[in-house]
């Protein structure tokens, strides 16, 4: 659980409800760790393969629980997009998810910039994200992203089905985050094998996520004027290592 007020919590709501939790359960299965990874994000990572530019490069540019960093943002989307809409020489081509939350500023600024720069965009906001129905099966025909559009909107009014729409179709998609450095986003988007690129953090603490990531190179800085080019600079670096791997690995073939 999140910390010990959620941890009391827990339990009280047991006890009103009358369950009972077994002593042993309390000690060794309640405990206090920080904001929980959801077990998807973590299964992501296993199934995530690295990016080797063999298809367009998918990046997940995410606001936060308070809309922070939309002058950040806006600027990304202006430099980005007309890059989705006509790749330039020696940037991969891309493919964009907006994850705009609960904030309907967020969705409408996304959508004015689609129109600006003639790019067609799909908002993935149903009313109830679930690919199920109480006692119904899996519908998969219920999946909300389209392989056709290359920029997607993520808007949810609850923050629950907004988070849970995230994890859906955010974290096993996205070779590379663009979001500040909090201690939720942060935590999930490295743990779901993605790249981390960071915007001004929010407070002491998340200033202290993007030093420790920083101090061992899970992340680095967003150049927020000059995005495209430092996109192009991180996709040469990656080919470098791709092509150093492959000459490692055909010199020890038999």
């Amino acid at each position: 659980v999140f910390d010990e007020d959620t941890k009391d919590e827990f339990f009280w709501m047991a006890a009103a409800e009358d369950i009972n939790i077994p002593p042993d359960q309390i000690k060794n299965k309640v405990i206090v760790t920080g904001p929980p990874v959801d077990p998807r994000t973590l299964a992501a990572a296993k199934k995530k393969k690295v990016w080797t530019g063999d298809r367009a490069l998918r990046i997940l540019i995410t606001t936060g629980g308070l809309g922070t960093n939309k002058k950040e943002i806006k600027k990304i989307l202006d430099q980005l997009l007309p890059v989705v809409k006509k790749p330039e020489k020696d940037c991969p081509k891309l493919e964009i998810i907006y994850y705009a939350g609960t904030h309907i500023d967020h969705q409408k600024m996304a959508i004015e910039l689609a129109d600006k720069y003639q790019v067609k965009y799909h908002l993935i906001s149903p009313r109830d994200p679930a690919d199920f129905t109480q006692a119904g099966w899996l519908n998969k025909t219920r999946r909300q992203h389209k392989s056709k559009i290359k920029f997607h909107i993520i808007y949810h009014p609850q923050i629950v089905d907004a988070n849970e729409l995230l994890i859906r179709y955010g974290y096993s998609w996205a070779d590379l985050f663009i979001s500040k450095p909090s201690g939720d986003m942060a935590y999930d988007a490295a743990l779901s094998g993605a790249a981390l690129l960071t915007m001004k953090e929010w407070g002491e603490w998340e200033h202290n996520v993007r030093l420790v990531f920083e101090k061992f190179s899970i992340s680095q800085k967003a150049d927020i004027d000059n995005i495209v080019d430092q996109l192009k600079r991180l996709s040469q670096k990656q080919a470098m290592k791709n092509y150093q791997s492959q000459i490692v690995t055909s010199s020890v073939r038999p």
